[in-house]
């Protein structure tokens, strides 16, 4: 559970850093598909934190 949870923050993180560093002039580039992402991003790293919550039994 431990590093289940370690793994689904780094996920998120490696996601988010990814969006970040794209380039923001594109034409390819889709605001749609970018809160997706984002959203994906946040949703892996809330899954981690309540994975790592659960493991010490605070929640």
């Amino acid at each position: 559970m431990m590093i289940g949870g370690l793994a689904s923050i780094c996920v998120g993180s490696i996601i988010f850093i990814i969006l970040m560093k794209r380039p923001k002039n594109s034409h390819e580039y889709k605001d749609v598909i970018d809160l997706k992402g984002y959203g994906a991003a946040f949703a892996f790293i809330v899954l981690g934190v309540v994975m790592i919550l659960d493991y010490y039994g605070l929640i």
